[in-house]
């Protein structure tokens, strides 16, 4: 999670590897499985995803230092 990036890097390995599933899978129940996969996968891109840290270590400056930014 260090930039935008990666998680759309996740989102286009996820879809690359569902399509590898639909498109060579010898079971039956995969094919299906994977496109409704895929249809979840929709839209997700363009949610606003935000995350959260804590620490024990109430004013730990370290932690400032390499995520506060200026």
């Amino acid at each position: 999670m260090n930039d935008a990036s990666e998680f759309g890097l996740a989102l286009r390995m996820a879809r690359n590897e569902l399509e590898a599933i639909i498109n060579t899978s010898k079971f039956p129940a995969d094919k299906p499985a994977g496109v409704k996969l895929q249809e979840s996968l929709r839209g997700l891109e363009d949610i606003n995803i935000c995350a959260s840290c804590f620490c024990e270590d109430g004013d730990l400056l370290s932690q400032w230092r390499g995520y506060a930014g200026g």
